[in-house]
């Protein structure tokens, strides 16, 4: 996945200066693991009479830090959101939980 790939690049890159460049380098890519995750399990949820995919967008949208955002994926894994995933994430929803 080219955004990956990209954000590794910059790792060897910018991390080979310092201990500390190399940590700030690699919490960047921690975030971005954590937001490409959330976003690609919420999308996978269908809309519902209750909204729980809207108030997942929601929450990540207004969201201030990576609380919120590791709350939603959690919330789409094991809460009342996961009844509505897609079936075709069974296995990866496995491997997350």
């Amino acid at each position: 996945m080219v955004p990956l790939d990209l954000m590794r690049q910059r790792v060897d890159r910018y991390g080979s200066d310092s201990d500390s460049s190399r940590f700030t380098e690699l919490l960047y890519l921690g975030e971005l693991v954590l937001k490409l995750t959330t976003a690609a399990v919420v999308a996978a949820i269908q809309d519902d009479r209750e909204g729980h995919r809207y108030r997942l967008l929601h929450t990540i949208v207004r969201s201030d830090g990576l609380g919120s955002w590791s709350k939603v994926l959690d919330e789409a894994l094991t809460g009342p959101a996961s009844q509505h995933l897609s079936a075709a994430l069974g296995e990866a929803r496995q491997a997350l939980t």
